[in-house]
C-alpha cells in the first residue's frame, strides 16, 4: 500500500489481459461475500459436490435476518436494549455433508448390514459403540479411546510446526491398571494403587514414545471412569508442575475446590515412582493440585453428557485453549 501507484494508463490494459469487466470489479468491491459465494458454488459444481453450509450462506428465519441487519445499540436507551455479546463457541459443528455421512453410518450400524469396525489411530470403534454417540446415550471406553487416539494423531501432525505440541492422551486402561479396577458379573472391584501393575502396561504401550514413558511429554490427559457410571479426566502439566481434575458433574453443595484431589494424589505417586524407574533418581519436586469447582469447570445439566465433556476437556487442554462452553453448545 505504501509503494508507487500504478500508472492510470496501464489499468485498461491490465483489465483486458485478465478479461474482467468493470461491472465485475465493482461487484467484487461492493459485494465481496456474494462474489466469494459464487466462486465456491462454481467450484462445487465442477467437482460435483454439494456445497457445505458456510456461515454466510446458512438460511436464517426472517426475524433473525432483520435483527442481524440492525446495528447493535450502544449505551443507554429507553426504547431499545443493548445487544449482549454472544458466548464464543469452542466447538466446530460439522458441515451438513459430513453430518449426513454420520447419519448414514448410524443407520447402517442399526441394520443387518453392519459395517466393520472403524479404525481410529491405534484403536478401533465398533458399530455398537458408534450408536452411543446418539443423544441420551452414555459413551463407552471405545469411543473415549477412539477420540483420544485422534487427538494424539493431531498432536503428532502439529509437532513439526509447533515444538510445544507435546501432548498425549492416555487410554482408559491406564487408570484401570493403576488402580487395579476389574469388572465382572458381580460389579466393579477396586484393588487399590499398584505401580507394578501399571509399569508392565506402560512398558508395553509406551515402547514407541520418547524414553518409553509417558512422563516425557509436557501435557498428559488421563480419562477416569468412576464406578462404571461417570467420566472425568486428569491433566498433567509437567512444565508448570500442575495436576488438574476436571469433572462436569460436581455436587451442588461442594464449593471448596477440593473435589477430585484424592484422584490427584494417586497420580502424584505414579509420577514419582515412574520417574525413579526411568531416570533412577527420586523426584522430590512439588506439584500443585487443582480440584474442580462448579464455577471453574463447565457443568452438565443432564445425566448422560459426562463423556462428551471429558472429550471436550482433553481437546481444549492439549490445544492450550480456555474451556468455556455452555450446555446448549454441547
Amino acid at each position: 500500500p505504501n509503494g508507487p501507484r500504478a500508472d492510470p494508463k496501464l489499468r485498461p490494459s491490465l483489465r483486458a489481459d485478465i478479461k474482467l469487466r468493470p461491472a465485475d470489479l465493482e461487484e467484487a468491491k461492493q459485494d465481496r461475500p456474494r462474489a466469494d459465494t459464487k466462486l465456491r458454488l462454481s467450484l462445487s459444481a465442477d467437482l460435483k459436490l454439494r456445497p457445505p453450509p458456510y456461515g454466510d450462506e446458512v438460511k436464517q428465519p426472517a426475524a433473525q435476518q432483520n435483527a442481524a441487519s440492525q446495528p447493535p445499540v450502544v449505551g443507554h436507551s429507553r426504547s431499545a436494549q443493548a445487544v449482549p455479546a454472544p458466548t464464543p463457541n469452542p466447538l466446530h459443528p460439522l458441515p451438513q455433508r459430513l453430518c449426513q455421512v454420520v447419519h448414514d453410518h448410524m443407520n447402517r450400524a442399526q441394520s443387518n448390514n453392519r459395517p466393520p469396525p472403524y479404525p481410529c489411530g491405534s484403536t478401533t470403534v465398533h458399530p455398537d459403540s458408534l450408536l452411543r454417540l446418539r443423544p441420551g446415550q452414555w459413551l463407552n471406553d471405545e469411543v473415549i479411546n477412539g477420540y483420544g487416539a485422534l487427538l494424539n494423531i493431531r498432536e503428532s501432525e502439529r509437532r513439526p510446526l509447533d515444538p510445544t505440541a507435546r501432548g498425549l492422551c492416555l487410554t482408559t486402561h491406564f487408570w484401570n491398571r493403576l488402580m487395579q479396577i476389574t469388572h465382572d458379573d458381580e460389579g466393579t472391584h477396586h484393588g487399590g494403587y499398584s505401580f507394578e501393575a501399571i509399569s508392565r502396561w506402560t512398558t508395553r504401550w509406551c515402547k514407541h514414545l520418547p524414553d518409553k514413558t509417558p512422563i516425557s511429554f509436557s501435557k498428559l490427559v488421563i480419562p477416569v471412569n468412576q464406578n462404571d457410571n461417570h467420566w472425568a479426566c486428569i491433566t498433567i502439566d509437567t512444565p508448570n508442575r500442575t495436576l488438574t481434575y476436571y469433572d462436569s458433574f460436581i455436587p451442588e453443595d461442594h464449593t471448596t475446590g477440593e473435589f477430585g484431589r484424592g484422584y490427584l494424589m494417586h497420580i502424584i505417586q505414579f509420577l514419582r515412582d515412574e520417574h525413579k524407574r526411568v531416570y533412577k533418581t527420586p523426584d522430590r519436586r512439588e506439584w500443585r493440585l487443582i480440584g474442580s469447582t462448579r464455577d471453574t469447570v463447565p457443568q452438565q445439566i443432564n445425566g448422560d453428557d459426562c463423556g462428551i465433556y471429558t472429550c471436550l476437556f482433553a481437546d481444549c487442554v492439549l490445544q492450550n485453549r480456555p474451556i468455556h462452553v455452555t450446555p446448549e453448545q454441547v
